[in-house]
């Protein structure tokens, strides 16, 4: 084990020397071990050692007993200890999350507050980077998430990296290191655990050789990933303008680059992580326009020509507006609409931030509701013979998301009848019989719409 960790060391530059490094110590095996190899390199790397253990409120006297193995140890050691002590059920519960994850962000937030500058070591092994390969391999994971766990990320290390199980307890035997085993690593339950004892040991059944295999795929796929990631970052920054991406840029990358540009144009943008279902509905609205809200609420809209953050504007919708008999005239938000039985005056163009229509005003089923979009809203275009929903409609015209929220729909109790911009229903359009004439007038328009 301790060949292979300071092969590990050299080969992927973990940068030991003269640094503060928080041990991660559970008291399984694994993370021992990795306390006791670094404590044999404290001289020669020149090393400030801490070790960090966290209970974490899920196993009961076995979780003290385990937090009793690693004071006793580090006391033994002489290495500095701190421990946290964390209901992770319950903050769990609290935030809506999974005992797992819980327990990640709270261990990883207490090794990061112990010192700003201080590397962090986990005990990760071989097996566990396969564990993670499998997993994201069958979540239908990107290149990114098939690179295995990674050696150095910031300033997290794994010295340990290219070790396997059995090389860990052997090391422990050799050096007779006390550590504990976590009976809930035998529970089927969780699907690292069923990896781990059917998964593993199939694929090692049909190549003894396969965690040796695996960890040099894995190299060849990181030295991809790291690529590929500066030819990503290298389109974006030609793509960068003033306000966002240039739409023309982005879409000149190679097939085989732009999910991965549009993911990384996304979390620069937004600052959050997207799912691959929002990069694939950017990708699908890119050149002709629209919008698509990430995780974090955030929107990033295509113009057709730029791609850029949507600002939320603070326009609040005027209130919907419910009439039982029609008037000549009313104010609704940022519009005058006007009703008449006459048709409107011919010095009044159609345009110029003016909308006109005309309907068959004994179709209607009063009472008429007039009100701005809502999620879900579809209409069907008179003499177009399609049914599309609003969304699908703005996108089409290719009018702003921040837009949209101001454009006036009436409706009746068979629904939508007019829509603003887009015309009358088909089934209340104008046939010569009972005609209505509707003008929608923009207040202080600027003639653009």
């Amino acid at each position: 084990m301790k060949t292979k960790a300071l092969e590990a060391i050299r080969r992927y530059q973990i940068p030991l020397a003269g640094r503060e490094i928080i041990v991660a110590v559970s008291g399984g095996s694994d993370s021992m071990a990795l306390l006791h190899f670094l404590l044999s390199l404290k001289e020669e790397f020149s090393l400030t050692l801490r070790a960090a253990h966290v209970n974490h409120g899920i196993r009961g006297e076995e979780a003290d007993r385990d937090e009793r193995l690693v004071r006793k140890t580090c006391l033994l050691w002489g290495v500095p200890l701190a421990v946290l002590r964390a209901d992770v059920p319950a903050l769990a519960k609290k935030n809506g999350e999974g005992l797992e994850e819980c327990g990640r962000r709270v261990r990883y937030a207490f090794f990061s507050s112990l010192s700003p500058d201080a590397l962090i070591a986990t005990a990760h092994h071989v097996e566990d980077a396969a564990e993670s390969f499998l997993l994201h391999l069958s979540r239908g994971s990107a290149l990114a998430g098939l690179t295995g766990i990674a050696p150095v990320r910031g300033r997290l290390i794994r010295p340990l990296i290219d070790c396997d199980k059995k090389e860990i307890y052997e090391y422990c035997r050799q050096y007779q290191i006390p550590y504990s085993e976590d009976r809930t690593n035998q529970d089927e339950a969780y699907a690292r655990n069923r990896l781990r004892r059917r998964v593993l040991p199939a694929l090692t059944a049909i190549n003894p050789a396969f965690l040796r295999c695996f960890s040099r795929s894995v190299a060849l796929l990181r030295e991809d990933e790291a690529y590929l990631s500066r030819q990503c970052e290298a389109l974006a920054t030609a793509a960068k303008t003033e306000g966002g991406y240039r739409v023309a840029g982005l879409l000149q990358a190679p097939a085989a680059l732009r999910h991965r540009l549009l993911f990384f144009v996304i979390k620069t943008l937004t600052g959050d992580l997207p799912e691959a279902s929002h990069v694939f509905a950017l990708e699908q609205i890119l050149a002709s326009g629209g919008a698509v809200t990430v995780p974090g609420g955030k929107t990033v809209q295509s113009n057709g020509t730029l791609l850029f953050l949507q600002i939320e504007q603070n326009n609040p919708r005027p209130a919907p507006l419910l009439f039982d008999e029609l008037p000549s005239q009313c104010s609704f938000g940022e519009r005058e609409i006007f009703f008449s039985e006459q048709p409107p005056k011919k010095s009044e163009k159609n345009g110029d931030g003016v909308f006109q229509y005309s309907v068959n005003h004994d179709r209607i089923l009063y009472p008429v509701f007039l009100r701005t979009r809502e999620e879900g809203d579809f209409f069907r275009p008179a003499g177009r013979g399609v049914k599309k929903t609003l969304r699908q409609l703005f996108r089409e015209a290719r009018i702003p998301p921040e837009e949209r929220a101001g454009y006036v729909l009436l409706c009746d109790q068979k629904g939508i009848f007019l829509a603003e911009r887009f015309g009358v229903d088909e089934r209340v359009k104008n046939t010569g019989e009972t005609p209505l004439y509707i003008t929608i007038r923009r207040k202080n328009h600027d003639g653009k719409h």
